[in-house]
C-alpha cells in the first residue's frame, strides 16, 4: 500500500516537473520573441 503511495506521490512530482518545464519554455520563447520585435522596430 505504500509502495503505491510513493508511486503516485512519485507521478505527481513529475507532472509538476513537466508543468514547471513548459512555463520556463514559454517564458524564455516569449522574452526571446519581445527581444527580436524590439530589435527588429530599431
Amino acid at each position: 500500500e505504500r509502495e503505491r503511495e510513493r508511486e503516485s506521490c512519485n507521478t505527481r512530482r513529475s507532472i509538476v516537473w513537466l508543468c514547471y518545464c513548459f512555463v520556463i519554455n514559454i517564458d524564455i520563447y516569449m522574452s526571446f520573441t519581445l527581444y527580436i520585435i524590439t530589435y527588429d522596430n530599431n
